[in-house]
């Protein structure tokens, strides 16, 4: 029997503002950005439920995290009080 333990990078990162993830799916990563930045994301699952994402942030603000990660999935965000919400970007048709 082995036994491989799996290290969360991002224990302490509430306390550091140092985010890592390596090929993690978008629902991990927006769970941790809401405890490191005690914000609240509203998205669609089905908006981002196959989306991985492999980057680093250090000490950035929220929404320096945030324009990094939407730009990456043509994603939007917009803040409205104590929430963000995230949502997949509009095509115009013009």
């Amino acid at each position: 029997i082995k036994k491989t333990t799996e290290i969360n990078e991002n224990v302490i990162a509430w306390k550091t503002k140092e985010l890592i993830f390596k090929n993690t799916n978008l629902e991990e990563v927006i769970n941790v950005i809401e405890n490191v930045y005690l914000v609240d994301l509203k998205y669609k699952k089905d908006d981002i439920k196959d989306l991985k994402i492999t980057t680093t942030f250090h000490n950035q603000s929220l929404e320096s995290v945030l324009k990094v990660i939407c730009r990456t999935f043509n994603l939007s965000f917009k803040k409205s009080q104590n929430n963000v919400y995230i949502e997949k970007e509009r095509k115009d048709n013009n």
